[in-house]
């Protein structure tokens, strides 16, 4: 098996298992979205998954880094803004839908490049679109600037000019 193969081995594996948790969680269209934050806001179960999700995300970066630079950098962002919503369980209720889109477009990318599609840059291109389409959503809509950082960015600056 070479390199490529054990590679989206590895990956489709843990993709799974995201799948699965997703799966798993099922909102009901009848029961309004404030009760079904109410119900899973102390859900050990769903603190435990996505406690798992998370460390899959880690491990996907992981394989990634000995892919290429360019899928990587994606899926930082993508890390970014999944880790983000995770944080707050309301968030990942709320936004689960927009993680799955997430998870499923750059899996569906990330396999062209190791089957070696004859199409990849192009691929490439599509995927690099979604994803500051993406980028731009999440800056938009789910995202809140709290100012925590304001005092490092702001010295950080000063240090660089």
């Amino acid at each position: 098996m070479d390199k490529n193969q054990r590679n989206f081995n590895s990956l489709n594996d843990i993709y799974q298992k995201i799948r699965e948790i997703f799966s798993n969680f099922k909102l009901q269209s009848d029961v309004p979205i404030e009760k079904v934050i109410q119900i899973y806001s102390n859900d050990n179960n769903l603190l435990k998954e996505i406690s798992v999700i998370e460390d899959s995300l880690s491990e996907i970066a992981d394989i990634l880094a000995q892919i290429g630079n360019k899928e990587l950098f994606y899926f930082l962002s993508i890390r970014h803004m999944i880790g983000y919503i995770l944080k707050d369980v309301k968030l990942f209720i709320i936004y689960m839908p927009f993680v799955d889109n997430l998870l499923i477009n750059f899996f569906k990318f990330i396999h062209s490049k190791l089957i070696g599609d004859n199409d990849y840059e192009e691929n490439d291109e599509i995927f690099a679109d979604f994803l500051e389409e993406q980028k731009d959503y999440f800056y938009d809509n789910i995202f809140e600037y709290t100012g925590e950082y304001e005092d490092l960015i702001i010295e950080v600056t000063n240090i660089l000019w």
